[in-house]
């Protein structure tokens, strides 16, 4: 088994106990709501991540400032399912896009709207980095 195998299947397994159901609105999208009343297929899942970063000096004169960057992760085989279940149903396919909202309810129903895909660092995966909605 290659490391690269490892890896995805990593990543599978990782995905599958830490993701999240989520839904996602598009106003780009044909249909606006992603899902449909009469969607049946696979549920879109997500893995939510916070990294804080420092920025600042103190030593040269200038304030630490310590920023949040929300992230989101995209499993691509649950994404390719989401899509495959989206077109049995009549609807086009899932695309991730900027100024797509994706709500996860077991978060308190947090909005979050995606803002920019980071470059992919490995089979599987795609990360977008988010903004969280306000009000």
């Amino acid at each position: 088994m290659s490391l690269a195998d490892i890896k995805a299947r990593t990543r599978r397994a990782i995905h599958g106990r830490l993701a999240v159901p989520a839904t996602l609105v598009d106003e780009d999208h044909p249909d606006g709501l992603i899902f449909a009343d009469g969607y049946q297929g696979a549920t879109l899942t997500v893995r939510y991540h916070n990294k804080l970063d420092r920025s600042g000096d103190l030593t040269a004169d200038y304030a630490e400032i310590i920023d949040g960057i929300d992230r989101l992760v995209f499993h691509d085989e649950n994404v390719a399912e989401v899509s495959a279940g989206l077109i049995a149903n009549g609807e086009a396919a899932l695309t991730l896009s900027r100024g797509a909202e994706v709500t996860i309810a077991e978060y308190k129903g947090l909005t979050f709207v995606l803002d920019s895909q980071q470059p992919p660092d490995g089979p599987g995966e795609t990360v977008w980095v988010v903004a969280r909605k306000r009000g």
